[in-house]
């Protein structure tokens, strides 16, 4: 087996790991967090060097990003944590991991094809849908309402970012299941590398593409 071989099994084989002390979980739970919250953090300051607070890019990009970000930390983090991990749990307790497995499975399926209805609904309607939520959710001045031009960009933006939305809410229940199975450091990392590529998007794609907020939609 060559040096690369055993390296590579040896990463696995703490990706894989069931973490069951205390102290091993806690720090393989607080390592991945810190960075996230580190690399979170230097996002944020990037985008607020780069664009500032009043710049057209940013805040067509932050207006695009609302309606996914909320039908992910609403309808996905919000069940997944208050009703489903709670009822996985037990039937995995009471009634052993066969039957574990057929739960999780079926709520799994059922929840790609919910998101991906919901999803699907909001890029078609989205023309109709955006502009409800700017008067009534978000109560948009109307001297800083969009533009019919900015307005379409917005929309576009947001259809696109519908996609990451479904992965993460698929990688949401996948973490879930991990979690369960004490796999707490694979799904750490998710939300790390998540904030490395809007770094990227910041960092290299930003320049390239002349300031255009398609950047961090790419990037994300």
């Amino acid at each position: 087996m060559t040096n690369l071989q055993k390296q590579l099994t040896k990463i696995t084989s703490i990706l894989s790991k069931e973490q069951t002390e205390i102290l091993e979980t806690a720090i393989f739970l607080m390592i991945p967090a810190i960075l996230t919250k580190i690399t979170g953090l230097f996002f944020l300051l990037i985008a607020a060097s780069k664009f500032g607070t009043r710049d057209d890019s940013w805040n067509s990009f932050l207006l695009a990003s609302s309606i996914p970000d909320m039908l992910t930390n609403v309808i996905i983090a919000g069940t997944i944590g208050s009703i489903i991990i709670p009822i996985l749990v037990g039937s995995r307790k009471e009634n052993g991991k066969e039957s574990f497995l057929k739960l999780y499975s079926s709520i799994l399926n059922i929840s790609i094809i919910l998101l991906a209805i919901i999803s699907f609904f909001i890029v078609i309607f989205a023309n109709q849908i955006f502009p409800f939520f700017l008067q009534t959710v978000s109560h948009v001045a109307p001297a800083d309402y969009p533009n019919p031009e900015k307005l379409d960009l917005i929309i576009n933006m947001m259809r696109v970012l519908l996609i990451p939305q479904i992965i993460l809410g698929i990688s949401t229940f996948i973490s879930s299941g991990l979690n369960i199975y004490n796999r707490f450091f694979l799904p750490q990392l998710a939300p790390l590398f998540f904030n490395v590529g809007r770094i990227f998007s910041i960092i290299i794609l930003l320049p390239l593409m002349g300031g255009s907020p398609w950047a961090i939609v790419i990037g994300i």
